[in-house]
């Protein structure tokens, strides 16, 4: 016995052919029998058109020779009819669900057709079992405890048999945020130009937006701060706060610093160059005459004799030496006074010692003093 077409499983609806042969003479005869009992067909084919799913079973057909009486059956020919799936759905939760806080449930059915197996899928790829996500030993459904922003996405749950494959999908949406909110914009601006401030947030629902300038709130309620014409005023610390009102949560910004710089007027970048120039040329004019007045005063202070021998006055660590002298005139042999130039000049003799209550010094200078009279 042949079967056409020659499928394992055929779809309901469809058309099937049995064909039967035996080597008889005369020619055999044929009937037909469908799970052990005979059906009232007869002949060497048997038609099946639209075939349903009821039809599924064991087929065989009896050979019969008129002549010797005798009966022959074919072997069994197996004919496994399914259904088309159709109508796959996914059912899930109705409330909004808040990360951390909900749980979803999520299952998967069909409503035509036999169904062999099921996979579900997130974002096209297989999902797994996770500590939050389980999936059921018929992989009917899915539940996931408790959810999170990470959960957001499209599932799908694929169901098939040998003929057929039908697939769902569900958009789960859960709530979370607002996250990683931040402030982007320029920093640094001069007198005049515009400033775009730009809030960002990770939030389902997309978040909402107040901006607060140096602790004061201000009337923006958008994503964006702008000022098309900035002024000094406008330099400070810029927060922005995002709110979710599904998930009832805010959060702020850190500190966004703006500062607006007053530009220095009709001045060209050679005029800068020749101030600076100019300051340093002066600063070392000054320097100079200071290093001349100071070599001047150094060469003008006095010495302590005629013959070039010169004493510091502060010799002795800064501080003034005192020195006594021994004067005593010029005298003959026999008492009278020696004549040394004029009449009006005498000369003294002048030793230099130390100062009393101090060491004597190991050397003593003696310096010859014109004393004039008046």
């Amino acid at each position: 016995m042949t079967v056409a077409p020659q499928k394992e499983f055929h779809i309901s609806g469809s058309n099937l052919t049995l064909s039967c042969s035996a080597q008889s003479s005369p020619p055999a005869q044929f009937q037909w029998a469908f799970n052990g009992g005979m059906l009232n067909r007869e002949g060497q084919e048997l038609r099946l058109e639209n075939i349903q799913a009821n039809q599924s079973g064991s087929y065989t057909c009896w050979a019969h020779n008129i002549r010797t009486l005798r009966y022959k059956s074919s072997d069994p020919s197996l004919i496994t009819v399914l259904e088309r799936i159709s109508g796959a759905t996914i059912t899930g939760p109705t409330a909004p669900l808040i990360a951390g806080n909900s749980s979803a449930n999520l299952s998967c059915q069909a409503t035509a057709g036999t169904i062999s197996s099921r996979q579900w899928l997130k974002d096209g790829q297989p999902l797994s079992p996770s500590n939050s996500i389980t999936i059921s030993g018929d992989n009917s459904s899915v539940s996931i405890d408790p959810v999170e922003g990470s959960d957001n996405g499209e599932y799908q749950c694929r169901l098939s048999n040998p003929v057929s494959t039908d697939t769902a999908s569900y958009n789960l949406i859960v709530n979370y945020g607002p996250q990683d909110v931040v402030i982007q914009g320029e920093r640094e601006v001069e007198v005049g130009q515009r400033v775009e401030l730009k809030c960002s947030a990770l939030s389902i629902p997309p978040a909402t937006f107040t901006w607060t300038v140096n602790g004061t709130e201000t009337d923006v309620r958008t994503a964006e701060y702008t000022i098309e014409k900035a002024t000094h005023g406008n330099s400070g610390d810029y927060i922005c706060v995002a709110s979710n009102a599904v998930t009832g949560s805010t959060q702020a910004s850190p500190v966004h610093v703006l500062a607006v710089n007053v530009p220095v007027q009709g001045l060209s970048t050679g005029a800068i160059v020749g101030i600076v120039i100019g300051v340093l040329v002066c600063v070392a004019v000054v320097a100079a005459i200071v290093i001349i007045t100071i070599k001047k005063k150094k060469s003008s202070s006095p010495t302590s004799g005629s013959t070039g021998n010169t004493t510091s006055p502060y010799a002795n660590g800064g501080e003034p030496e005192l020195a006594y002298a021994d004067i005593s005139h010029f005298k003959k042999s026999d008492g009278g006074k020696v004549q040394v130039g004029n009449a009006a000049t005498e000369y003294a003799e002048v030793t230099v010692g130390s100062r009393p209550g101090r060491p004597p010094s190991s050397t003593q200078e003696t310096s010859y003093a014109e004393i004039r009279k008046n």
